[in-house]
């Protein structure tokens, strides 16, 4: 009787169990669900005037599981009731029996259902955002995403879903000049913008935490000022790449936490015209995500070009590193006199004039000196370093190493007096996963590039070339592609690669030389992209230290190319284009545009898919 009674209490109370187990597991699936704002739900009620559809149908589903769950937990309460008081009466045994078996029926029933649900979020997500794969911000449109490559904006970091450590800054590159007193607030009114502590003007840059832009239906504007993150701004003397510096570390030490970064359509280019124009004219919006760590590992130098030995006027001098810069402590202008020097190149005690340019990933620090001396096949200027007899005309480098602060790698802050990431590490210069600082602060001599000793050079890093009269006048040319010219069944998150014959000019590998475009005509899809270089060497490998640089890859990343219909009724096509203003690192330009397929002539200069055209071919923009 005992055991009758305590099986009678086991199976009433195990489905009930399993009922609140899986119900709360499903609200926890809903919770992680990627940014639909269901964790958010239980709060204020069920709230459908959010606007966002993703967020209506969360808030329903949730709703009706909700009631569902408790049905059943009834149903199979009150079918053990009539069990454990049946008193051995067959007929409501099995009345018992009968009631939880539907009950469990119901319960896969509803299980598959949220299965189907679940999909059809996911499928909503989609085409409301057109971020086909990757993390969303509420309901994004089009014209928020596209600046990234086809508008305004050349690249930024963090990239798009990319995870950050705490400490990191936000670094932005445009493709033109912006107005710096519509981004940067004069904080310390010493008329100066992007000094000291001067703070990001929270109306035009706007960084919040994703959970609490969801709170707020995810509308920026519902989001208070002091919700929004305070950062302090800077930016390089062209105007092009922005620099915004938290207040405090980003997230916290427990948890991935996500943002969302906002630029605003109230930027403006120096000219005084909008930056975000036509269908991007609402801005730009991206989010990331911050672990819960610190970046303590410096940056490192992983190649220079040229390294030694003699080279042509027209060289470019190119410095690679490990990860991205504060391009406010690596680039700048040199001019007679003074500026930017925390690269110098010398002939003899002469400090040569000209400038230091960042390329849109942040990794690459191209030198072109102010000393024109002709054109390039396209009509472009060409610069020349300092000619003259072999064996007397030595070239001299320096990279400087930021000093560090009082927690190393950490550098003692802005504005630096050396080379430091994004963030705010110096230096390490001799590859030692040391930080020391520069010579005036380790004692030690700067690292010699070809043939130097970690044990006792420090993070300065030093290295020599010559230049001759001669003049390189062999333009580049594209070895491979791929995908391959009508390539087909492609991953629609494969990235597009060309591997150059010569070392390239990495600041003009940028999403206005090397472009997309494509046939979707579906209004929802967002599209966009930015370039990533490798240096190779003559296996085709990508250039670890101490190897010999010989070629250049460019990489166009980009969001989930649009999946051509099945049967395919009409093929989805992309036309990503090289144009003409690509340079060498001889800055040469892509004229003839040589490639797969193509051997172009005087007559037939350009290679558009595959095949020779008189004219510039008609999908470049």
């Amino acid at each position: 009787m005992q055991k009758n009674r305590l099986y009678k209490i086991l199976n009433v109370v195990m489905p009930a169990l399993v009922v609140l187990v899986v119900f709360f597991i499903s609200k926890s699936v809903l919770a992680q669900s990627p940014d639909l704002g269901l964790n958010k739900l239980q709060e204020g009620g069920l709230n459908l005037a959010g606007g966002d559809i993703r967020v209506i149908i969360g808030r329903i589903v949730q709703v009706f599981l909700s009631i569902v769950g408790v049905v059943f937990l009834v149903l199979i309460i009150y079918s053990g009731w009539l069990w454990m008081s049946s008193a051995g009466d067959p007929n409501k045994i099995n009345s018992a029996k009968k009631n939880l078996t539907n009950a469990v029926i119901g319960l896969v029933i509803i299980l598959s259902s949220f299965g189907i649900t679940q999909f059809i979020i996911t499928s909503l997500q989609r085409a409301t955002t057109g971020n086909f794969g990757e993390t969303s911000t509420g309901s994004i449109s089009p014209g928020l995403v596209g600046s990234l490559g086809a508008g305004i904006v050349g690249n930024h970091v963090p990239g798009r879903g990319q995870l950050v450590p705490r400490n990191t800054k936000i670094a932005v590159i445009f493709k033109e000049a912006m107005d710096e007193k519509i981004i940067i607030n004069d904080s310390n009114n010493d008329g100066i913008f992007g000094n000291l502590n001067d703070q990001v003007n929270k109306a035009s840059i706007k960084l919040v935490k994703t959970n609490t832009l969801i709170e707020n239906n995810n509308n920026i504007n519902n989001v208070l000022d002091v919700d929004l993150v305070t950062m302090f701004g800077s930016f390089t003397t062209d105007r092009k790449s922005f620099v915004f510096r938290p207040e405090e570390l980003l997230g916290n030490a427990n948890e991935t936490v996500s943002y969302t970064a906002f630029l605003t359509g109230n930027l403006k280019k120096v000219d005084g015209t909008n930056a975000f124009a036509g269908s991007f004219s609402s801005g730009y919006v991206w989010e990331f995500k911050v672990e819960p760590n610190v970046d303590n590992t410096p940056p490192t130098i992983t190649s220079v070009i040229p390294a030694q030995g003699i080279n042509p006027r027209n060289t470019v001098v190119q410095i690679n590193f490990s990860e991205p810069l504060d391009p406010t402590s690596a680039s700048g202008d040199y001019l007679a006199g003074g500026g930017f020097q925390n690269i110098t190149i010398k002939q003899g005690a002469v400090t040569l004039t000209g400038s230091y340019k960042i390329n849109s990933s942040f990794k690459t620090i191209e030198f072109v000196t102010d000393s024109l001396c002709g054109v390039n096949s396209c009509g472009g200027d060409v610069y020349c370093l300092p000619g003259g007899a072999v064996g007397v005309n030595a070239l001299d480098i320096l990279v400087k190493t930021a000093t560090v602060g009082s927690l190393p790698p950490a550098s003692a802050g802005f504005p630096y007096d050396g080379v430091v990431d994004l963030a705010g590490n110096s230096l390490d210069g001799n590859s030692d996963s040391v930080a020391e600082g520069p010579a005036s602060q380790s004692g030690k001599s700067p690292y010699r590039w070809v043939g130097g000793d970690k044990a006792t050079e420090g993070d300065d890093v030093s290295w020599s070339f010559e230049t001759s009269n001669d003049i390189d006048l062999v333009p580049p040319k594209v070895e491979v592609i791929t995908p391959g010219i009508n390539g087909s069944n492609i991953a629609l998150d494969q990235p597009v690669e060309l591997r150059f014959s010569k070392l390239m000019s990495a600041y003009t590998l940028n999403n206005q030389n090397l472009t997309i475009t494509h046939n979707v005509t579906d209004p929802n899809y967002a599209f966009w992209w930015y370039i990533d270089t490798d240096v190779l060497d003559a296996n085709n490998n990508v250039v670890t230290s101490g190897a010999t640089p010989t070629k250049t890859k460019a990489i166009i990343k980009h969001a989930e190319f649009y999946p051509s219909p099945d049967p395919p009724a009409g093929q989805s096509m992309f036309y990503p284009g090289a144009d003409s203003k690509i340079q060498d690192l001889r800055q040469n330009c892509f004229v003839p545009s040589a490639g797969p397929s193509c051997n172009p002539t005087t007559a037939q200069p350009y290679c558009c898919n595959g095949s020779l055209s008189s004219t510039k071919c008609t999908y470049l923009p």
